[in-house]
């Protein structure tokens, strides 16, 4: 059987401008969520995903961020179950970050 990949974006609050975020489910189950690095504080990593949190899979030795989400997505898929998942259906679209956001 076909494992299944699912995402949701949601906005999540880091105390940082590090709000947009990718949780991963396979087969149902949450296993990552991932987050945008749009910190300033970030540097040459800025706009960059990062694991934030990742649930059945130990993450040493994975990059400390990814250049796409595409990327980050293969790795965490790759780890959590051995094979690159992709999603079935594109997530929405991220939050719109600006003043108004907070």
């Amino acid at each position: 059987m076909d494992e299944r990949l699912d995402a949701f974006t949601v906005k999540i609050d880091t105390g940082t401008a590090d709000e947009h975020a990718l949780l991963l489910f396979i087969d149902g189950a949450l296993v990552a969520c991932l987050v945008r690095l749009d910190d300033k504080c970030h540097g040459m990593w800025r706009r960059h995903w990062s694991i934030e949190s990742a649930y059945g899979f130990a993450v040493q030795g994975l990059p400390h961020a990814f250049g796409s989400l595409d990327a980050a997505v293969a790795a965490v898929t790759h780890r959590a179950c051995g094979a690159e998942l992709s999603l079935r259906a594109p997530p929405a679209p991220l939050l719109q970050a600006g003043p108004a956001a907070r």
